[in-house]
């Protein structure tokens, strides 16, 4: 019964280390003016308005970095994002949308 206990630590273990060694990708990085989308944060649902500076990939995660209304830096997660991306300058967009059509084919411009 005690190997098996130290072979679960053992498995868990190696798992959560893989996990933490997954590469982040950044898939892209600029300026964007101000964009407002509604975000699902613990239990609660709320629209705010940011301003996007990065977007990165880790595993099979995307990650909306951007400032707040602060100023400060924050990570915001795509699968909380809970309504289209109203951006100043361009038609609404679905999160996946915005991210290939217009940050991405700016890259390749």
């Amino acid at each position: 019964m005690f190997w098996i206990a130290v072979l679960a630590v053992i498995t868990i273990g190696t798992v959560a280390v893989a996990y933490i060694k997954q590469k982040e990708k950044i898939l892209w990085q600029g300026e964007c003016p101000p964009t407002t989308f509604s975000y699902r944060d613990q239990s609660d649902r709320q629209r705010i308005t940011v301003t996007p500076i990065k977007i990165r990939k880790i595993g099979n995660y995307v990650d909306l970095i951007a400032l707040n209304s602060s100023g400060n830096e924050k990570v915001y997660f795509s699968q909380l994002v809970d309504s289209m991306l109203s951006t100043e300058g361009h038609e609404k967009k679905h999160f996946d949308d915005r991210v290939n059509d217009v940050l991405l084919s700016k890259e390749t411009a």
